[in-house]
């Protein structure tokens, strides 16, 4: 029995529910044959239409079930207000269900007539060209570094005109002094760079000297003293040796004597005056044991780095790259000047080179006093000497040089002025080198059959029984401490106090200003990164497949993302509601670039932390290298995110456009490089990436889906998904997509079932911008805080 039969308007043979009184047709329906007669009508739904509006997806029956029930306008069609007319979608647009107008495709979206979505190929084209512009970008930039090395290896850098003036008659006495031992050192330039640091200070006198008091050092939380009760000076313009064997607090010592550890009861004097050393750490050198040095620079621009940040401001940048042309000839490396540095697996530089670029970094900053640790550990005989050779002509000059050396050959032992024995922590001896023999004869010990007095020293420190005349002389009987010259030389270096307020004027000229040296660490990290280009390419392939993965899972909602309850009177005709598939799509957002980008976000400051520490503790200012950091990542995010977009968005054809995808997908992007900055101050470098990953995950995971938000402000716990940029993410998501259909569905109620709130996108991205600029200001301060004994 039919309808017809029956007199029922139903094709269920039930009777219908007028949904009006009045002729009604909501926006984004078809209603042929409703008028002021025949008003829109519910008809309970056959059970093979039933089946369909149960499910998630097509939940949508094609046909009206009743003569006078209004039907949604389908996929592919648009239906003018009123409801009168049911019209193909045109070329160029597209009709997701339920469209009034037809939406306008982009200029280079895919959008034949008919069309359900766009396929915007924006991102796409622009991926393109991008990637084509880096690729030729990075060719041309390694065949023009390639060019540079070659040439250097046939030929080397011009030498610049030796300098005139008072300087060269100032310091023509240590040049005489020193020739017979150092003439090729000085005839490669070390003469012109000397007068060149004589520019540094206007004519003032080159050095410092030093002098401590009952300096100790204990390890805290044991109370094990490292180094007990050192009293001695370092005079101005000697090379200062401080010797012992393994394990007998050197490097404490020098720590404690430069401020990178603090005694609780010693005292340093820098020219007679007890004052903190960090007011001079612009005029003074560290070079630690180990290379501290960025893999992906030159050897040129890692010392040209080091000139314009720490030469005074006064100078020009062509009057910093001649001084680094003269300290590279000084240095022997003007033939390797444009060699990547390199890592343990890609080695460009020697060892010897390594060794001698280190040094030249600080040397690149003209200091008055230079401490090494161990600086010709590792090289050959002859690299070693060549080093200790040209540390000794710089304190000819002036430069107060103070180096730890384990057990060095004659040659260099020769070299040395002054040395510090130290035996477990006790000083054994502090004097003149000159007088070391004689000291340790008196004690009864023979240098007769041995051909490096330092063997003898380092032994008889050691076990006290080495080349002893009597074997049965106690320990304690055959060496002491002893100091000479200390009082003297401190009543001369009282009269150096009145040039104390002159150095303090000196120390504030030196140094680039904050934007410039902002400037140079922003282009510093551009080039590691440019140099690097192969992990940047793997960073946007990984994010680029993570997006094709996700817009594939979703390629089968053809952009239908959301159905609600359609808006009064129509309620009656809603099929199975769809809250929960935009918050499932913004948590698998969230996860794939949290999985993209935490590892390479922990890199940025995870591999450079020693070299950060090293850096802010020569004077550099830490907050213009952080900026620089944070602000060279913007083009790497930048890039990132619209790899990740544009894969994603051509599959997932999301109602959301382009660019407010790409908003939120960027500002995230943002967030996740601002949390890994943190745990890669954290943790360590091994297990940064891992932890990053695990913690970019968990903070996905609280964006508000499962548990969903509605679930957790029952919790009262909502303050805390809050603090997640996730959260913020999927909001975003759910306002642009709901908001796209306000006009079909009552978007309130679906807003309330899932706990979000709508109309306030500006806000949500905001505080995804907000909340990964307080990760990037924890992580500052996170390496403020744990570098605080490096500097």
């Amino acid at each position: 029995m039919t309808s017809e039969t029956s007199g029922s308007t139903c094709l269920s043979n039930a009777l219908p529910v007028r949904l009006s009184e009045g002729n009604v047709c909501n926006h984004g329906f078809y209603c042929p044959n409703n008028s002021a007669a025949h008003p829109p009508e519910y008809c309970p739904p056959t059970s093979s239409c039933q089946s369909i509006r149960l499910q998630i997806q097509q939940n949508v029956c094609s046909e009206p079930q009743g003569i006078f029930e209004p039907t949604i306008c389908p996929p592919g069609s648009y239906c003018p207000e009123g409801g009168n007319s049911l019209m193909e979608c045109p070329a160029k647009h597209f009709c997701p269900l339920g469209t009034i107008d037809p939406v306008r495709c982009g200029a280079t979206s895919v959008c034949p007539p008919g069309s359900i979505r766009e396929f915007a190929l924006i991102g796409f084209i622009i991926v393109v060209v991008i990637d084509l512009l880096m690729g030729l970008c990075s060719w041309w930039l390694s065949w023009t570094l390639q060019k540079r090395v070659a040439a250097c290896r046939y030929r080397d850098v011009e030498a610049s005109q030796p300098l005139h003036g008072r300087e060269e008659s100032r310091f023509s006495s240590g040049e005489n002094e020193a020739a017979d031992e150092n003439h090729d050192i000085v005839a490669s330039g070390i003469r012109d760079y000397v007068f060149s640091v004589a520019r540094c200070i206007s004519g003032g006198d080159i050095g410092l000297s030093f002098a401590f008091s009952d300096l100790s050092f204990k390890i805290p939380g044991t109370g094990v003293e490292i180094v007990s009760s050192i009293t001695g000076d370092i005079r101005k313009g000697c090379l200062c040796a401080v010797m012992g064997a393994s394990g007998a607090g050197k490097s404490t010592f020098v720590d404690l004597l430069i401020g990178r550890k603090q005694s609780k009861t010693g005292i340093t004097y820098i020219n007679g005056r007890s004052t903190k050393i960090s007011e001079y750490k612009k005029l003074i050198g560290y070079v630690p044991q180990e290379d501290l040095l960025l893999p992906e620079l030159t050897v040129r621009e890692t010392m040209m780095h080091s000139a314009l940040i720490r030469l005074p401001r006064s100078w020009t940048d062509l009057e910093c790259e001649r001084h680094v042309d003269l300290l590279l000839r000084c240095l022997h490396l003007q033939h390797v000047q444009h060699n990547i540095i390199g890592d343990p697996s890609n080695r460009c530089l020697s060892g010897g080179e390594r060794k001698r670029l280190s040094i030249g970094i600080e040397l690149a900053a003209a200091p008055m006093a230079l401490f090494l640790d161990e600086p010709t550990s590792g090289l050959d005989a002859a690299s070693a000497l060549s080093i200790v050779r040209l540390l000794r002509q710089l304190s000819r000059m002036g430069v107060t040089i103070t180096l730890i050396i384990h057990q060095p050959r004659r040659e260099i032992f020769n070299c040395l002025d002054d040395i510090i024995l130290l035996e477990k922590g006790r000083q054994i001896y502090q004097g003149p080198r000159a007088d070391l023999r004689s000291h340790f004869e008196s004690l009864g010990h023979s240098f007769s059959n041995v051909s490096n007095p330092a063997d003898l020293i380092i032994d008889v420190i050691s076990t006290g029984k080495a080349y002893s005349k009597e074997a049965t002389v106690p320990q304690s009987a055959k060496i002491e401490k002893r100091h000479e010259g200390n009082i003297e030389t401190r009543d001369r270096t009282i009269q150096d106090e009145s040039n104390l307020k002159d150095l303090l004027t000196l120390a504030s000229h030196r140094g680039a200003p904050w934007l410039h040296q902002l400037w140079l660490c922003f282009i510093r990290s551009l080039k590691q990164q440019q140099r690097r280009v192969s992990s940047f390419y793997l960073e946007i392939s990984v994010g680029g497949i993570a997006g094709l993965i996700i817009g594939l899972s979703l390629y089968s909602f053809q952009g239908l993302h959301f159905q609600g309850i359609y808006l009064p009177p129509f309620e009656r005709l809603s099929s199975s509601v769809n809250n929960n598939t935009v918050g499932m799509i913004a948590l698998m957002v969230c996860m794939a670039i949290g999985l993209t980008a935490s590892p390479p976000g922990v890199r940025i400051f995870g591999d450079e932390k020693l070299v950060y520490w090293k850096e802010s503790s020569s004077g550099h200012s830490r907050s213009a290298y952080y900026v620089g950091k944070v602000l060279s990542t913007f083009p790497r995010i930048c890039i990132s995110a619209l790899h990740f977009t544009s894969f994603y968005t051509i599959l997932a054809t999301p109602t959301m456009t382009f660019w407010e995808s790409y908003g939120a997908n960027l500002l995230y992007f943002y967030a996740i490089y601002g949390l890994a900055s943190c745990v890669s101050v954290a943790v360590s470098r091994q297990d940064g990436p891992l932890v990053a990953v695990i913690v970019c995950l968990v903070i996905s995971v609280l964006g508000g889906y499962g548990p969903s938000l509605r679930t957790v402000q029952q919790w009262h716990l909502e303050w805390f998904w809050r603090m997640c940029p996730g959260t913020w993410a999927s909001e975003a998501y759910i306002d642009r997509t709901f908001q796209r259909v306000s006009y079909l569905y009552d978007i309130e109620a679906a807003a309330k079932a899932t706990g979000f709130v709508l109309r306030r996108y500006g806000l949500d991205l905001s505080m995804i911008f907000v909340l990964g600029t307080i990760y990037r200001i924890l992580a500052f301060g996170g390496l403020l805080v744990s570098g605080r004994h490096q500097i």
